[in-house]
């Protein structure tokens, strides 16, 4: 990925999302949109279509799960990084195709 390409951070822990996206992503020069939910997920990556998603598994209303068979229905295509938190890791790996999501650990969560 090149600076200028849009990330979407899909994070319900205001301070994790800001972590991540104010904190590392903006100041390499990446556009960042965070949303607190799937649903606003799924809205803004079928407008959008970011370059990449980072999405934690545990949101409020629908699922990581949910959201990203939602995405794929919708025939969105933006590679996905899960966000999991320790003890997630099993369940992460075993829950999405391998091909298209990427499982990494958040670490002291």
């Amino acid at each position: 990925m090149a600076p200028g390409e849009q990330i979407l951070i899909v994070e319900s822990d205001p301070d994790i999302a800001d972590l991540i996206g104010r904190q590392s992503l903006q100041p390499l020069g990446y556009q960042v949109t965070v949303v607190g939910d799937a649903a606003s997920a799924i809205k803004f990556a079928i407008q959008t279509t970011p370059s990449l998603i980072l999405a934690n598994l545990n949101l409020p209303g629908l699922s990581g799960k949910d959201m990203l068979a939602a995405l794929n229905a919708q025939g969105v295509k933006s590679p996905v990084i899960v966000i999991a938190e320790k003890g997630q890791e099993v369940r992460c790996d075993s829950s999405f195709p391998a091909w298209r999501v990427r499982c990494d650990l958040l670490a002291g969560a």
